[in-house]
């Protein structure tokens, strides 16, 4: 058998030169090399990005409960203030058309189940259920298994959902709605209403 040298193509300097020349290697390689790097970058970069806005919800959640707990007496205008609060709680992201908050209070009355005594709701968005998880003002509540409330006794809950898109590489991260919830008991008591100012 024969053996291949390069020196047969010594009748062709062309060819040679171009079996020879490794100046193109970097730019094949990094052709090769860069949709990847790209692809990582912004995988990453989207991760974060769900990661941090979940983050952010269980926050947003737990911020907006406790804060109506701590109250004596509610009124609207400390529901709009928790409302604008939520709104640097939640930062950098902000509550758009893609944002709903939803909080609550719960009360066990005698014998009776657990009714929804009021609800607001902050933010609005087309594709999270507009309602809450636990009912309606006026409904009985739609509580988890397993917890128990004693006649009198009352809750504050606040929900947060959020539509997520992602803004990069949809098909790794699907869209999808993000959603947390908090319960706190009040700490003076069942509000039974909210006053006007």
């Amino acid at each position: 058998m024969k053996k291949f040298k390069l020196n047969n193509f010594s009748k062709f300097p062309k060819c040679l030169d171009f079996i020879k020349n490794e100046t193109g290697l970097a730019a094949v390689e990094m052709a090769i090399a860069l949709p990847i790097m790209v692809s990582l970058l912004l995988s990453g970069v989207e991760i974060t990005r769900y990661v941090l806005l979940n983050q952010k919800l269980e926050r947003a959640s737990t911020t907006i409960a406790d804060l109506a707990a701590r109250e004596e007496t509610i009124s609207e205008d400390v529901i709009a203030d928790i409302f604008e609060i939520t709104d640097e709680v939640m930062r950098p992201f902000e509550i758009d058309l893609n944002t709903t908050v939803i909080l609550s209070s719960i009360i066990k009355t005698g014998n009776d189940a657990p009714e929804v005594v009021w609800q607001r709701s902050y933010g609005s968005s087309s594709t999270t259920p507009s309602g809450s998880r636990y009912g309606t003002a006026g409904e009985t509540a739609n509580l988890p298994d397993n917890f128990i409330m004693r006649s009198g006794e009352g809750i504050i809950t606040a929900e947060v959902a959020h539509d997520f898109e992602a803004t990069f590489l949809s098909e790794l991260v699907p869209n999808t709605v993000l959603y947390k919830n908090a319960i706190y008991r009040p700490r003076y008591g069942a509000q039974y209403t909210v006053t006007d100012n």
